[in-house]
């Protein structure tokens, strides 16, 4: 099997993330504007949804906080130890 030409990979790919981004936005806030959907409902499934992002992060900062703490609490390494990523 061939490839006719090589894709263009001078892309910026951050630039066509953000595009993409508010496309998606768009498209979200476009299905309650198409369905008979009352603001109240909008404003509703919005806040949740902010609400919801909010507790799963603060329960991803308690993890990590809660591992740092571990680790804290682990001796140093002396600094004649060589470690090696190798088992």
């Amino acid at each position: 099997m061939t490839i006719e030409g090589r894709p263009n990979l001078d892309v910026d790919w951050q630039e066509q993330y953000a595009e993409q981004r508010a496309s998606r936005l768009a498209d979200a806030v476009a299905e309650y504007m198409d369905e008979d959907v009352s603001l109240n409902v909008f404003y509703r499934d919005l806040t949740v949804a902010i609400t919801e992002t909010i507790e799963h992060h603060s329960t991803s900062l308690s993890k990590a906080q809660g591992m740092l703490a571990m680790i804290s609490t682990v001796p140093s390494v002396p600094t004649n130890v060589i470690l090696s990523d190798e088992c």
